[in-house]
């Protein structure tokens, strides 16, 4: 009797013991609540204050079917076949290297631009809109809205450099030109829409292509006025810095959308939460909700680490950089209590280009910077061929080209200097910038530096 009435006695103990926690714990949670119930709102309440969207409601721009590029592009994504597996093989060859490619493999590619010759001019008809609008659904989660096929809108853009260089091969330069021309258009005027990182990050790589073809095409031949000033136009790489804002900007509203949805009750899944934890697992409703406050305050500190980027991408590269090198420490310096924050901004500083680097390792700015330093150097070099076409000499400094060409000349994004310029004396010249390593290896082919080598050029017929 009495080892029972002493087993009562601890299990009172214990019941009381875990009641007592059990109400520290929700005292704990409410206090919680009542601090961090108006932290995200005073976010969000500065978000606006700063012009930042704090709803997606709006988001797309509204134009007529007439100003659309999306309508001719869904025509030509539907249109657009590999049909023949020679096609298909020669066709994931020609963007990983050209140079391997045989001669049966160029038949295949010029069988396959025969058979999209329609894809062709729906491109060039999509190009030429102001507008590139989807169409989402504001009444669900940004998580689910319905985006065009990526794969299909990079394949079918791969066609316009497989053209352009078979047009190169067969000393074809007005067609190549044309090819170059219609890809940045394209760039252009897909980096208008609101977009997810995957879509800007294609069309970065499109970019990187028609620079490629652009300065094969144009170096050592003469340029109308006419092509060199829309090339200078369109070459300006500050549409793509600005249109990497607008896409971070994105993905922050994203982020944002979901939380709201979260905290207002819906059945939604925060994307940031650990990979394989209890917080996907069959306690995940109880989790969440005792996670409210860490939500709300972590939320908050996700936005305004990408508010600070979205406003650094725009500018110089030297800033940004050193803006991104403390979101990185920002980071690794968060408490393990913001596991939130720290998921999101890894998710944030796992965005790769394509050559594996991390956005916070440099991955975004560095190939933003790479494609601004050969972007610059094109059209400084084009403005350079201009003033030779003119003046029947190139100018002695780059100086000269103001304020004709440029009103600003635009400057080395490694260094925010100018570039380096030097006429070669059996004519022509090399214009350059150091490249990413910041040093000056004399512009050579074999540097890390970006060169543009203009020698006197064996046709004389010009472009």
């Amino acid at each position: 009797m009495e080892s029972k009435t002493k087993a009562r006695k601890w299990l009172f103990i214990v019941a009381v013991g875990i009641a007592g926690l059990l109400v520290i714990f929700l005292i704990a949670l409410a206090i919680g609540n009542i601090v961090t119930g108006n932290i995200l709102d005073k976010t969000i309440a500065t978000l606006k204050s700063e012009g930042f969207r704090v709803s997606p409601e709006g988001l797309m721009p509204v134009c007529s079917d007439e100003e659309n590029a999306a309508i001719p592009w869904e025509k030509a994504g539907k249109l657009f076949s590999l049909k023949t597996k020679a096609a298909r093989d020669a066709y994931i060859k020609s963007y990983k290297n050209w140079s391997s490619l045989t001669r049966e493999d160029k038949k295949a590619l010029r069988e396959c631009i025969a058979a999209n010759e329609q894809v062709l001019e729906l491109l060039r008809e999509a190009a030429t809109c102001p507008y590139f609008t989807l169409q989402p659904d504001y009444s669900r989660p940004m998580t689910a809205w319905q985006y065009p096929p990526l794969a299909t809108y990079g394949m079918i853009e791969v066609l316009i450099e497989i053209r352009g260089r078979l047009a190169l091969d067969d000393r074809n330069r007005e067609e190549a030109l044309e090819c170059c021309i219609l890809g940045i258009q394209s760039v252009r005027c897909y980096s208008k829409v609101p977009s997810l990182f995957q879509w800007f990050m294609q069309n970065l790589s499109i970019f990187d292509m028609s620079l490629t073809l652009c300065k094969e095409t144009m170096s050592g031949v003469p340029v109308s006025k006419e092509t060199g000033q829309k090339l200078i136009q369109l070459l300006d790489p500050q549409a793509l810095k600005d249109s990497a804002a607008t896409t971070l900007d994105v993905e922050r509203l994203r982020l944002l959308d979901t939380t709201t949805r979260f905290l207002a009750g819906e059945k939604i899944r925060l994307r940031a939460w650990p990979r394989h934890s209890f917080f996907q697992g069959p306690f995940a409703g109880g989790l969440n909700f005792v996670a409210r406050p860490i939500i709300r305050v972590d939320t908050s500190i996700v936005q305004r680490v990408m508010i600070r980027a979205i406003k650094a991408i725009r500018g110089p590269y030297l800033e940004a950089k050193s803006v991104f090198e403390e979101i990185e420490n920002k980071l690794g310096n968060l408490s393990k209590i913001h596991f939130l924050a720290r998921n999101e901004i890894l998710l944030f500083g796992a965005w790769t280009d394509w050559t594996g680097r991390t956005l916070c390792s440099g991955g975004l700015l560095e190939i933003i910077a790479n494609i601004e330093a050969r972007a610059q150097v094109s059209r400084l070099a084009i403005a350079c061929k201009l003033f030779e076409s003119e003046t029947g000499g190139f100018p002695s400094d780059l100086e000269k080209l103001m304020p004709v060409y440029f009103e600003e000349l635009p400057l080395d994004p490694y260094t925010e200097k100018d570039f380096v310029y030097r006429l070669l004396p059996e004519g022509g010249f090399v214009l350059y910038g150091v490249g990413s390593d910041g040093q000056d290896d004399g512009g050579t082919s074999s540097s890390d530096d970006t060169v543009w080598l203009e020698t006197p050029g064996i046709e004389t017929e010009g472009l």
